[in-house]
């Protein structure tokens, strides 16, 4: 597994990325208030509701070289409930990749959560961004997994617990895994309970007495019988191809 915190953006404009998401033969440089500009067929799909003044307001923050501005525009995106989910989506995943500056990654990734939750490409943006070589763009790839609940999503929860090198994130993903009702996410807060940070331990343990209804304190010992214990009365009970969790509300 590549190291977390190691995968750094490179740089894409946001007015190329444009261009390139609008179609075939548009590899030109755009002027923005030329009619025939291709983003401006581009962004009359993002937004068909809104006005000309307001599609170039986006278009200008979204292609500034100011950082600052490209947030703000993300920002204007994600405020407008009529814009085109799929063309929002398209744009969002490129900037929460690619561009250079964490804040404008950590926007993109809060609103496309926030507007596309069940979006196909959701699950690889989010796994790019729980890698992401910024701290602030990790915190809300987290932020983001706590709420999904699938299998995919706990297994980067898990991973950022055990090796993200920022005790405050493993100490959210800790948070975050108390979500996840499943022997995985009850092994990686075990595990986590020899955490060298004090935080992590505490937030593990406050996380294992959520998921377990129970309080055996900071020792990974009782909590490994007490895991045993619960997987071994479940596999007494439930259908063979369920035993390899012992708790009955794993994410689906």
């Amino acid at each position: 597994m590549q190291h977390l915190g190691s995968r750094r953006p490179h740089l894409l404009p946001a007015l190329l990325l444009a261009v390139l998401l609008a179609g075939p033969g548009c590899a030109i440089q755009p002027k923005p208030g030329d009619p025939a500009n291709p983003l401006a067929a581009l962004l009359a799909r993002l937004l068909p509701k809104s006005t000309a003044a307001k599609r170039q307001e986006l278009l200008n923050k979204l292609s500034s070289p100011d950082a600052d501005l490209r947030r703000q525009g993300v920002v204007l995106l994600g405020q407008d409930k009529s814009a085109d989910p799929d063309v929002a989506g398209k744009i969002l995943t490129i900037l929460a990749a690619g561009d250079v500056d964490p804040q404008v990654r950590a926007a993109a990734v809060e609103v496309h959560t926030r507007l596309n939750p069940d979006s196909p490409n959701l699950p690889e943006l989010l796994a790019k961004a729980a890698r992401d070589a910024s701290p602030l763009v990790r915190e809300e790839a987290i932020r983001a997994l706590a709420r999904r609940g699938d299998p995919d999503s706990l297994t980067l929860l898990a991973a950022i617990l055990g090796q993200d090198p920022q005790e405050n994130l493993r100490a959210a993903a800790a948070v975050a895994l108390a979500n996840y009702r499943s022997a995985k996410a009850i092994q990686s807060l075990i595990n986590a309970l020899d955490d060298e940070a004090f935080h992590v331990v505490y937030r593990a343990r406050q996380s294992l007495q959520t998921l377990s209804g129970r309080d055996l304190g900071y020792d990974p010992a009782a909590w490994q019988d007490f895991l045993a214990a619960a997987d071994s009365s479940q596999n007494a009970t439930r259908r063979p191809e369920s035993r390899d969790n012992p708790f009955p509300q794993e994410p689906p």
